[in-house]
């Protein structure tokens, strides 16, 4: 099971890093933020082979936003939802995908007009997005350390606010839900819903 884990983040990892290198390819300059955040993470899942729900808690989400225009950036995303009691794996996506930014900018910008300089930082951003990837879901554990998991191709929708500490740092709020249906032999359907709060950091 461990080989097929590492498998799926094998996969997922070539497929962000194929797009980052076509989306670099197109127009520059380049803006990235990364993001890491943590909060509450739950799901459900149903099918032939297994039916169930989890509640995690100790959900961890890294994100990395590549921005075309001040007001779209294309986003890499990974989310990991554990057991805290188990330190077991619930959870695992990978995927990449959109954010919209609403308001006239999505990042800071700088412009010089006859000589004079002048620098627009957004303070406070409200955000919408979707991403597409690859998720496995522990539905069937075995004692403490193994499982059986599921592999599922999840969609996943969400709205968020960044509120700005300077012109590199800010907070983030999230809240997201997704659907995945089963595609390896373990076929399920899932529904996630997650809440999560963390910093953004710009480069």
């Amino acid at each position: 099971m461990r080989k097929r884990l590492n498998l799926l983040i094998f996969i997922s990892v070539a497929l962000c890093v194929a797009t980052l290198a076509a989306t670099s390819a197109q127009a520059s300059p380049l803006e990235v933020e990364g993001v890491a955040k943590v909060g509450m993470l739950t799901g459900s899942y149903s099918g032939r082979d297994a039916t169930g729900s989890f509640d995690s808690q100790g959900a961890v989400e890294l994100e990395a936003d590549l921005f075309r225009s001040p007001g779209m950036a294309y986003a890499v995303r990974s989310s990991v939802a554990l057991d805290v009691t188990t330190s077991r794996t619930r959870y695992f996506y990978a995927g990449i995908g959109q954010r919209f930014f609403f308001g006239p900018h999505g990042f800071e910008s700088f412009t010089q007009e006859s000589g004079d300089s002048i620098r627009i930082h957004p303070k406070l951003r409200y955000l919408a997005g979707y991403d597409v990837g690859l998720a496995q879901v522990l539905v069937i554990p075995y004692g403490t350390v193994l499982g059986a998991y599921a592999t599922t191709g999840d969609i996943n929708a969400l709205l968020g606010a960044r509120y700005s500490f300077d012109h590199s740092m800010s907070m983030d709020a999230t809240l997201g839900a997704g659907v995945g249906t089963g595609i390896a032999t373990m076929n399920v359907t899932t529904t996630t819903i997650r809440a999560l709060l963390g910093f953004v950091y710009g480069f």
